[in-house]
């Protein structure tokens, strides 16, 4: 999955367009991102300014080094960041360098958002990551758990009759223009992200929804509270965390657990926020 947005101003804030992509061949894959850059370069011109520069991160390097090697100067100059470590905020786990670029990076919007305050982050695609940034912005890690589309494929391929429950995201591709309007947003939002199913399910298919729903809301809920614990226990944070959701099923969760904020695009928010702060930098330019 590929997710790109356009950002006009300072952030953080969710971006001004954006664009989900998603496809199983490397090489497909880079012809939808550069047809999908060249698309979102004609839309900022026509509204006044042109994109000045891209940042890719990802974790898929084969997909990275493929997009680099293609890239059209003419479309503007690009920047890559490399790994986790490369993204600035400290991360205060075993191996650095094993941590996904997307995790640093929703630590470096969070910490932007938050301030001095710390923050429980839950980023829902492919895997969930529920992570903890102290109020002196280090990444101190977090939990991994699959995600509702990663599960219902799992519950089919590995038993012999559960059938393959389909989700939203499970568009091949999808385009979303962000909108100014919040009422027009929530009316776009499919009808599973804004409630939860019923119990007992009365059949398969519904019996399959509400485990792997509510199964993924329970889950969250006892993450988010034991990383609430260990901030208070370990790292002596005297505030309560701020709990931050994003990602495919991020909304849904948010609106049934207790002081959740749903963020738009928040490893996008992160990526936009690295390119302001190392905008005068050449170092990473391919």
């Amino acid at each position: 999955r590929i997710k790109l947005g356009v950002f006009r101003s300072a952030p953080p804030q969710p971006p001004l367009h954006a664009v989900a992509l998603e496809r199983n061949d490397v090489a497909d894959a880079v012809d939808d991102v550069l047809n999908a850059v060249q698309m979102l370069q004609e839309i900022s011109s026509a509204s006044g300014a042109g994109i000045s520069r891209a940042i890719v991160a990802g974790s898929v390097p084969e997909l990275q080094n493929h997009l680099a090697s293609r890239w059209k100067a003419a479309l503007c100059p690009l920047f890559q960041i490399q790994s986790a470590c490369d993204v600035g905020i400290p991360l205060d786990v075993d191996s650095p360098e094993r941590v996904g670029v997307d995790r640093a990076l929703n630590a470096l919007a969070a910490a932007a958002m938050t301030g001095t305050a710390p923050a429980i982050l839950c980023v829902s695609g492919t895997a969930i990551t529920v992570d903890l940034v102290t109020s002196d912005q280090v990444f101190r890690g977090g939990c991994i758990l699959p995600g509702m589309r990663l599960s219902a494929k799992a519950l089919h391929e590995h038993t012999a009759l559960l059938p393959l429950l389909s989700f939203p995201e499970d568009d091949e591709t999808r385009t979303v223009t962000a909108v100014q309007d919040s009422a027009l947003r929530e009316a776009c939002q499919p009808a599973w992200l804004t409630g939860l199913p019923d119990v007992p399910g009365r059949n398969t298919e519904a019996a399959m929804t509400a485990g792997l729903v509510l199964g993924q809301l329970g889950a969250v809920r006892e993450l988010t509270v034991r990383l609430a614990d260990a901030a208070r226990d370990r790292y002596h944070e005297q505030q309560m965390p701020r709990l931050l959701f994003s990602g495919g099923s991020g909304r849904l969760l948010a609106a049934h657990l207790a002081n959740a904020e749903y963020v738009e695009d928040l490893t996008l928010q992160g990526l936009a926020l690295w390119g302001y702060q190392h905008r005068d930098s050449q170092t990473t330019r391919r």
